[in-house]
């Protein structure tokens, strides 16, 4: 069928995919057939998903120090303003 999308895949889990991908087995039943692939495919699924986690959590980083410099800035001249324009 289309396989050949998921070619770019590491093998656990291009392995995972095809059997799954049927819906007739799930990981339920695909882990009492064999607990050790799906748990190679857990750990693989984690490691996915912790290198994620650190990507956005440097990317939100960069952006939060900016941003945040910058909204502070603007809190900052907002109330000066609306001090001075309360004097008048």
């Amino acid at each position: 069928e289309n396989a050949e999308e998921e070619m770019d895949l590491d093998p656990i889990p291009f392995a995972y995919k095809l059997m799954t991908r049927s819906k007739k087995i799930d990981h339920a039943k695909l882990k009492q057939r064999d607990p050790e692939f799906v748990a190679a495919y857990d750990r693989w699924a984690r490691s996915q998903r912790s290198e994620v986690r650190g990507q956005k959590s440097e990317v939100r980083g960069q952006k939060d120090r900016g941003q945040r410099s910058e909204v502070r800035s603007r809190k900052v001249d907002s109330r000066r303003s609306g001090s001075r324009n309360r004097k008048r």
